[in-house]
């Protein structure tokens, strides 16, 4: 068996095969399609590649998955033995991955199904038109300022509104920004609309999207991002994995010194969320939390009491994790809310007991 570690470029790729300390070889190859069939004919079913994550590593992984016995797709961001390396050479970065998967070091980033990809896609598409959209509206606001006159962000949205002031009194600057920064929100209006209906017609088909819809705050939009982000939720063993993997958990220290009475070990300590997962996921979901706030009593009772002790900040992100841990077991056990007023959210939740008879508590 080898162990096959691919430092991937846009032109090129050199691969290191590595067997042993003594028994490793580099080679490079150009990165098409040419170049990658004949780096395949040097592979063999027993052998294990890993591959950093980025965007030109899909099309190659699909392309040599079939013929190794494993693809590790490795998280660039964590992996110290390239970052923090002292020597930066492709064919030092390719040995440093052959054997980081040799020993079984190396921090592995998921590899999504190909329709969570592209409904991913769809939904950072808009995110991104939707950013483009609040900066013009902001120029838009400036240039009425400038002018002396406002109108109120609801009704700047709306062209009705936006054709009724009267561009008469700027001047040649201003009147042109003006004309141009509008025609660009009427076509920004038209391009989102299109991506949202594509949104919801591509959102439908998740097996998921059943068990997450009846949930107060989860309209397409919101389901889309969850499910693209999250994709199969059999790789979450728990509801804290799924948490952890949002970046939706509190940075936990512990160092030597005396016990605290609820650890074994240490002084243990825990701080702000990690941030480590995808910000729009993060921020979906605790844009619904503030939604199921409304809809369900102990939901509010848990969010007032740590309001009361840490801030709204805080106790939305608690809130936020404590329904993250609901979507989890929804899509783990593929059923439904019939009542989402009736959850406790301070006990078993209780979920179409004929699915789902008890499931524990979240953490």
């Amino acid at each position: 068996m080898t162990y096959v570690g691919v430092d991937l470029h846009k032109r090129t790729f050199t691969v290191c095969y590595r067997q042993s300390e003594e028994e490793q070889a580099t080679a490079e190859f150009e990165n098409t399609k040419a170049g990658v069939s004949a780096f395949i004919a040097t592979l063999s079913y027993l052998d294990s590649l890993a591959v950093e994550a980025m965007s030109m590593s899909r099309p190659f992984i699909k392309a040599v998955r079939p013929h190794v016995r494993e693809v590790v797709h490795v998280n660039a961001a964590r992996n110290e033995l390239i970052s923090k390396s002292n020597k930066k050479t492709d064919a030092h970065d390719a040995r440093m991955l052959a054997f980081g998967l040799e020993y079984g070091i190396l921090p592995r980033a998921r590899f999504r199904s190909e329709a969570a990809q592209q409904l991913r896609n769809l939904v950072t598409t808009r995110f991104k038109l939707v950013m483009t959209r609040v900066s013009t509206m902001n120029f838009l606001h400036a240039v009425l300022a400038r002018n002396g006159l406002s109108i109120p962000e609801t009704k700047m949205r709306h062209e009705k509104w936006r054709s009724q002031i009267d561009t008469s009194v700027f001047g040649f600057g201003d009147d042109a920004s003006w004309y141009i920064l509008n025609l660009q929100m009427l076509q920004l209006d038209k391009a989102i609309n299109v991506l949202e209906k594509k949104i919801q017609i591509a959102v439908e088909q998740f097996e998921g999207y059943k068990s997450l819809s009846p949930l107060p705050g989860f309209g397409p939009i919101t389901i889309a991002t969850l499910l693209s982000y999250i994709d199969s939720i059999d790789d979450f063993p728990s509801s804290k994995k799924l948490c952890s993997y949002f970046g939706i958990v509190p940075r936990t220290r512990m160092s030597a010194g005396e016990p605290l009475p609820s650890k074994k070990f240490g002084r243990f300590r825990t701080g702000a969320i990690t941030r480590t997962g995808d910000t729009q996921a993060r921020t979906a979901i605790t844009m619904a939390a503030n939604y199921a706030i409304a809809e369900n009593e102990s939901l509010r009772a848990f969010y007032d009491r740590i309001k009361g002790r840490k801030g709204y900040r805080k106790a939305r992100t608690a809130t936020a994790r404590k329904l993250l841990g609901l979507v989890f077991y929804l899509l783990k056990y593929r059923c439904t809310v019939r009542n989402f007023r009736l959850i406790n959210f301070s006990q078993a939740y209780e979920i179409q007991p004929y699915v789902c008879p008890k499931l524990p508590d979240l953490h």
